[in-house]
């Protein structure tokens, strides 16, 4: 929230109008990751904090999303956007081993959607 008052106060509304919408991403981020910590700490069933990791590394897809849209032309934009793409990729998959779930099982089309045509 510094972030977007500091933009407003250097009255760029569009990096102001980036920031603001990052917010929720971030704090649903910053939840499920203490969620996975405080399962860890409380003994909670590993699939369940498999969870959580999955959640985190979707918000930190959609954050890196985010991030290539404040600067694109800069090469830190960039780097930063495929760093947090890799590492969405890396907490999904250390999810999916806690839940038990082949990450190419939950990409598969549920019923005929197999069927072409």
């Amino acid at each position: 929230k510094l972030a977007v008052a500091e933009a407003q106060a250097d009255k760029d509304q569009q990096l102001s109008s980036q920031l603001e919408a990052t917010i929720p991403t971030i704090t649903t981020f910053g939840e499920n990751l203490e969620n996975a910590g405080e399962g860890i700490m409380k003994g909670k069933s590993v699939a369940q904090i498999g969870e959580y990791l999955i959640k985190c590394g979707e918000d930190m897809e959609i954050l890196s999303g985010h991030v290539s849209g404040y600067a694109p032309e800069l090469n830190d934009s960039v780097t930063a956007t495929q760093r947090l793409v890799f590492a969405s990729e890396r907490m999904k998959d250390a999810g999916y081993e806690l839940t038990g779930t082949n990450k190419a099982d939950s990409d598969k089309p549920k019923g005929k959607g197999w069927i072409k045509g």
